[in-house]
């Protein structure tokens, strides 16, 4: 779900002035619990839709961050494997154990990257998929979304570990997921923001930046 201090505190009924003018605002404020689900899963002339432009882009910062500090934290500790594996080792030079630290950290650093962009990268896009798929049926944003979501994939998480496993992992996962909606649910009561203010920032957002860069290319 998008942070509420992204919405520029901009309400459906005052303002996207783009998606009026198109005729968007109006369709979006009458579709049915289905129809927002079905439009969320579309991919029309424009691509995807806003919700799922929304998924991939929080997908892409996550992943980048992740591997970023995955990479680096894999690095500090095949750096200290190696200094403690091989401390009694004897190379034939500094240059040959230097290359060798190197070799071992690289590794290290790239699969460290690569495990952890995908831990989290995938484990966030299923969250915010789940959350914003129930928010857009309901028609409302609640902290429950975020239980149910928070539960389905801890316990998915560790469905290897046997039902005991599941159990207390969809537990904590689902209060965490607890925390994370209640902060986000309250901050939007606090701001006085509802989910179709969300839906119209994002339409507008997203389409509004869709036809500038057709615009920049035009010219």
């Amino acid at each position: 779900m998008f942070p509420p201090f992204l919405i520029h505190h901009a309400k459906c009924s005052e303002k996207f002035s783009y998606i009026a003018e198109k005729g968007i605002k109006e369709k979006l404020l009458n579709e049915s619990a289905r129809e927002r689900v079905i439009r969320m899963y579309t991919i029309d002339e424009f691509g995807f839709s806003p919700e799922l432009q929304c998924v991939i882009t929080t997908a892409k910062y996550t992943i980048a961050t992740a591997a970023f500090f995955g990479g680096i934290s894999s690095m500090i500790k095949a750096k200290d494997d190696f200094f403690r594996k091989n401390m009694a080792s004897a190379y034939e030079s500094k240059h040959l154990a230097r290359r060798s630290l190197s070799d071992a950290m690289s590794l290290a650093g790239i699969q460290g990257a690569l495990k952890s962009a995908f831990k989290y990268g995938t484990f966030s896009s299923f969250y915010l998929l789940a959350t914003m798929t129930g928010a857009n049926y309901r028609n409302k944003i609640s902290v429950w979304e975020h239980v149910a979501s928070g539960a389905v994939l801890g316990g998915l998480a560790r469905c290897n570990y046997g039902f005991k496993g599941v159990l207390v992992a969809g537990t904590l996962g689902g209060f965490l997921g607890f925390i994370a909606g209640g902060i986000i649910t309250l901050t939007f009561k606090i701001e006085g923001v509802t989910m179709d203010d969300l839906r119209c920032w994002q339409h507008e957002d997203h389409y509004t930046r869709l036809n500038k860069d057709k615009t920049d290319q035009q010219v």
